[in-house]
C-alpha cells in the first residue's frame, strides 16, 4: 500500500517487469492510502503507471489506512464504486476490474453492465463457492446449472489426480489439507452447513487421516456422517430448471452409523443453517 505514495516508482517497477516477461502485466491497487485519498491522486496514479504499458488495473474500491489491521482495512474505509466507474470513463483505453464488498452475482452483473470489464469476488468465493452454480442463470449465458453432487464429483476427479501427482510439491498431509479447503463452504446456507464445515475442519486437523486416505475417501467419509446429505447434494440452485434425472429431495441417505438425524429425511428451507 505505501507504494501508492510513489507512482513513478511503481511505473518503473512495472516497466522492468513488462520488459522481462511475455505475458500481460496488471496492477492491483486501492483508491488511495491515508491522506493521499482524493480522486485526482488516484487518477494521477493510474495515468503514471499506465504510461509504461500497464493496461489492466484491479481496483479494491476503498482506500487503505496504514496501521489498521488487515481485517479492519476490509471494512472500515468506505467503498466508493463510483470512483472506479469514473476511471472507466476517464481511461477508455484501459481495462478495470473492481474488487471489494461484492457478495452476489447480481451485484457483479450490475457493475459490469455499468461499464466495468471485470469483477473480483474474493472471500465470498471461499465462504460460499456454490454461489457460482447460478452464473449461467444470472448472466444469461445458459449452460448447465450443476448440483452439489455434480460439483463434488468433478472436483474430486481433479483432486484425486492432484493428490497423486502432488501438484504443488507439498508434504502429503499439507496437500490433502489444501484440497479440502475449497469444500469447507460448499454447503453454506443449508441444513448441514455448519456441521459440514466442522466435520471437514476436524479432518483437516487429523494428520493420521490425511496421511492414510485419498481425498475422495476423506470427502465421502464426511458426507456419510449426515443423513440429510443426499437431499442437499441433489438440490439445484433457486431458479434452475430441474432435470428428469434429478433425484427427489426426499432421497434416502446411506449414512454413516453415527450420522445425526433419520435415514429418510428432507432438508426444508425452514430448517436451513443460514450461518
Amino acid at each position: 500500500a505505501p507504494l501508492f505514495f510513489a507512482p513513478p516508482l511503481v511505473a518503473e517497477c512495472c516497466a522492468a517487469i513488462i520488459n522481462a516477461v511475455s505475458i500481460p502485466v496488471s496492477v492491483k491497487c486501492r483508491l488511495g492510502v491515508d491522506h493521499r485519498d482524493s480522486y485526482e491522486e488516484l487518477h494521477e496514479f493510474v495515468s503514471t503507471v499506465s504510461a509504461v504499458g500497464v493496461k489492466h488495473f484491479i481496483v479494491h474500491a476503498r482506500k487503505a489506512i496504514l496501521g489498521l489491521d488487515t481485517t479492519k482495512n476490509r471494512s472500515v474505509p468506505p467503498l466508493r464504486y463510483e470512483w472506479v466507474l469514473r476511471l472507466v470513463d476517464d481511461f477508455p483505453q484501459l481495462f478495470f476490474t473492481i474488487n471489494g464488498g461484492i457478495n452476489t452475482l447480481e451485484t457483479a452483473r450490475d457493475l459490469i453492465a455499468k461499464g466495468l470489464h471485470g469483477v473480483m469476488i474474493g472471500r465470498r468465493a471461499k465462504a460460499e463457492p456454490f454461489l457460482f452454480a447460478r452464473t449461467g442463470l444470472v448472466f444469461g449465458g445458459g449452460g448447465e446449472v450443476p448440483t452439489r453432487r455434480q460439483v463434488i464429483t468433478r472436483y474430486l476427479a481433479y483432486a484425486v489426480q492432484a493428490q497423486k501427482d502432488n501438484y504443488d510439491d507439498k508434504l502429503p498431509e499439507t496437500m490433502a489439507r489444501s484440497l479440502l479447503i475449497p469444500l469447507i463452504g460448499l454447503f453454506h446456507g443449508t441444513c448441514i452447513g455448519a456441521r459440514w464445515r466442522q466435520e471437514v475442519t476436524d479432518v483437516m486437523h487429523d494428520r493420521q487421516r490425511l496421511l492414510s486416505a485419498r481425498i475422495d475417501e476423506l470427502v465421502h467419509g464426511c458426507l456419510g456422517r449426515f443423513a440429510e446429505a443426499d437431499a442437499v447434494l441433489d438440490e439445484r440452485p433457486e431458479g434452475a430448471p430441474r432435470s428428469d434425472t434429478d433425484a427427489p429431495l426426499e432421497a434416502t441417505a446411506h449414512a454413516h452409523p453415527e450420522a445425526t438425524g433419520e435415514a429418510d429425511c428432507e432438508c426444508p428451507a425452514a430448517n436451513r443453517d443460514h450461518e
